[in-house]
């Protein structure tokens, strides 16, 4: 394990890693200490993150209790044709610091101990074979959600899938709201939740006639959630929006609805499990800097400044439109709180649930939350099974990568 651990670090810090003679964009630095002195270090003149060992025995034994985990699991992972072991614990180990975040390089036994919680829990284990919701008044349809397990080339071990379902002349139609990636670890005694992104389905809904016009209407009843929003909005943001002044301001109301209602009901379920402390990933390093190695190789120079310029808007998108839907959301939930914006306190935006409410100031969603609340009370706070449920299909790929 450390040989393979130490190959790997030679190679990121160049941003190829080799695997199974693939190459792989991944690029870090390393530095590892003995006691006060500097026994490893390959920092290079980059902007990669610096993976820092200070105890070296410590991190190769929280290593090795996390691939031994990982391989228990079994989650969906390359199967290696050439030295299979060596290139899965490679592949674990660089998919491991491809979703780590700038603090987590800093403090990698912590990190991999968190991890390790994520993929034990087993908070929406009840959630596993889906659940359904009867929901009646506006959306007239049912709330399916279903816990399931990811890829390791994913930022989390699971994810929550969200979608509003109906039964019409003997045909399951559906729209689907965007998948949930998120971690729960214990910390201080108490459960606490990363969420790391919200990602639309990349299998596309049924597209029959009939299940096309069910997803019209539930989006154009989506947009009831925007009901009174503007009415919060900055004047700065107003004259933006008019045409009177060309600043750009941040603002909740320029959101979709549909990851409005994804991270709304997904922070109720939390609160109903007891969990009060949620922490947003806004940035993960390795992933934003892997599109730009990539563009790098790129031998004409127009095509890949292009690229690399393409990549900063991707990531502003994905970090400030995250941060908006958060916001969004707390606004729309009661009892729900933004304690700390990312870098005010540390790298995340923190979120506190402050008591077990879950009204809403907005029609809809309070249509959702009695659905679920209902179903929560009949249940002890487990949601019913469907007696018949049409399995989601496939994993995608995360837009982060």
């Amino acid at each position: 394990m450390k040989e393979i651990f130490y190959k790997l670090i030679e190679e990121a810090k160049n941003g190829v890693v080799l695997i199974d003679n693939d190459s792989w964009p991944v690029g870090w630095n390393t530095i590892i200490y003995n006691g006060d002195k500097i026994k490893y270090q390959n920092i290079e003149d980059n902007s990669f993150p610096t993976l820092v060992i200070k105890n070296e025995e410590e991190f190769f034994l929280e290593l090795k209790k996390y691939l031994e985990l990982e391989l228990e699991k079994k989650r969906k992972i390359i199967n290696f044709v050439n030295n299979k072991e060596e290139n899965q614990m490679k592949l674990l180990m660089t998919y491991l610091f491809v979703n780590a975040t700038t603090e987590d390089f800093l403090n990698p036994v912590y990190y991999i101990r968190r991890y390790r919680e994520f993929l034990n829990d087993d908070t929406f284990s009840y959630l596993e074979d889906g659940k359904c919701i009867k929901l009646s008044g506006v959306l007239n349809c049912d709330l399916e959600i279903k816990n399931q397990s990811q890829s390791v080339f994913m930022e989390t071990p699971n994810r929550l899938e969200i979608a509003f379902v109906k039964e019409e002349d003997g045909e399951k139609i559906s729209y689907n709201l965007p998948n949930i990636s998120y971690g729960i670890n214990i910390n201080n005694g108490e459960k606490e939740c990363y969420i790391y992104s919200m990602l639309n389905k990349k299998d596309s809904n049924n597209d029959s006639s009939v299940n096309e016009k069910f997803v019209k209407d539930i989006s154009r009843k989506l947009y009831k959630l925007n009901k009174n929003v503007l009415d919060q909005e900055s004047r700065e943001y107003l004259d933006y929006k008019n045409g009177v002044s060309d600043y750009y301001p941040e603002n909740i109301s320029d959101v979709s609805p549909s990851f409005v209602m994804a991270l709304v009901i997904f922070l109720s379920l939390l609160k109903k499990q007891g969990i009060t402390r949620v922490k947003g990933v806004p940035y993960l390093p390795v992933r934003y800097l892997s599109r730009n190695i990539a563009a790098n190789n790129i031998n004409d120079a127009k095509k890949m400044n292009k690229l690399k310029e393409r990549n900063d808007l991707i990531q502003s998108n994905i970090t400030n439109k995250f941060i908006r839907t958060i916001r969004r959301a707390v606004y729309h939930l009661d009892g729900v709180e933004i304690i700390s914006y990312p870098y005010e306190y540390d790298e995340f935006i923190n979120i506190r649930i402050v008591n077990d409410k879950t009204n809403t100031n907005n029609e809809l969603l309070n249509e959702v939350m009695e659905g679920l609340n209902k179903r929560s009370e009949e249940h002890t706070s487990e949601l019913q099974s469907p007696t018949k449920l049409v399995p989601y299909t496939t994993l995608f790929r995360s837009g982060r990568s």
